[in-house]
């Protein structure tokens, strides 16, 4: 700013003293010439102004433009996605693979080379136990980076990787990556962004996990999947993929027994029932007013 001040005072011979002129300037007989250096100080000021107002707007325009997922319902999932065109500078098409639903991208273990780029569809990265247990992290979709530990050298993947559907991504080397980062802000900038929600999403989930019990897991996963596979369907939303009562238990950190316990109890409050192997929430404001009452 001082910078920005003194060529600033070149252009207008404004001299330095110019921001405290109504005490430390000469006093002179002479109105017209006092009358011009106060002009002076006015312009400088709106000039800073003017200059201020404009950094505000690009900063806020960048953080919109890097928005990925907005948190603002208490019962969204750990769902992270963003925009495409941020990574525009560093996407070929010859770099883009397409998988069918339920395929693995990595394993966790696997040496990490690649950084990959979801162009379309939705990923679940989840952290399997020796036992054979499962955990997912979270879901990422269209404009999300994956694998980014490949940038550390020697580096393993700490998670699995699997297509929730049909799926595509850019699979990018991690050497060709690490100079993308180096020589382009705004790919610095989408990267750092993208890392800062997957790390809001990771918190919040963890909280989740920590003071909301199984049935209030339950239910805002039961949300979300109406939310992203849901159809009106009547008064209520059918949830038209199939996730089995082991697999929401995966996804809530709850046994098979607690999940289809917790359903039975929400059928007989008549807020869902089946249909085949479908669920259908039959008073999804309802269910969001519960959320509500739990967490207060």
């Amino acid at each position: 700013m001082i910078l920005l001040y003194l060529e600033f005072s070149k252009i207008i011979d404004l001299p330095c003293c110019a921001l405290h002129c109504t005490e430390q300037s000469p006093k002179t007989p002479d109105g017209i010439a006092l009358l011009i250096l106060h002009t002076k100080c006015k312009v400088f000021y709106i000039f800073i102004i003017l200059s201020l107002l404009y950094c505000t707007k690009k900063v806020r325009d960048d953080m919109k433009n890097q928005e990925i997922f907005s948190f603002e319902d208490a019962w969204t999932s750990s769902f992270v996605q963003g925009n495409l065109e941020l990574w525009a500078n560093i996407l070929d098409t010859r770099d883009i693979l397409c998988i069918p639903p339920r395929m693995t991208v990595f394993s966790q273990g696997d040496q990490a080379k690649y950084v990959f780029v979801i162009q379309r569809g939705r990923i679940i990265l989840s952290a399997p136990s020796p036992s054979g247990n499962e955990k997912v992290l979270m879901y990422a979709g269209a404009g999300c980076i994956i694998g980014e530990q490949a940038l550390i050298a020697g580096a393993e993947y700490p998670y699995q990787a699997t297509t929730l559907e049909d799926s595509c991504f850019y699979r990018i080397p991690a050497q060709l990556f690490l100079k993308y980062l180096s020589s382009n802000t705004d790919v610095s900038m989408a990267f750092i962004f993208n890392l800062l929600h997957k790390n809001q999403s990771l918190m919040a989930h963890i909280a989740d996990l920590s003071f909301k019990d199984a049935e209030h897991r339950l239910i805002q996963e039961l949300l979300f999947c109406a939310e992203i596979y849901g159809k009106q369907q009547g008064d209520g939303v059918l949830i038209q993929r199939v996730f089995s009562q082991e697999n929401l238990g995966k996804r809530i950190l709850a046994s098979r027994v607690t999940v289809n316990k917790i359903i039975r109890e929400l059928e007989q409050q008549s807020l869902l029932h089946r249909e085949g192997r479908r669920l259908v929430l039959d008073n999804v404001d309802k269910l969001k007013r519960m959320l509500d009452i739990y967490d207060r």
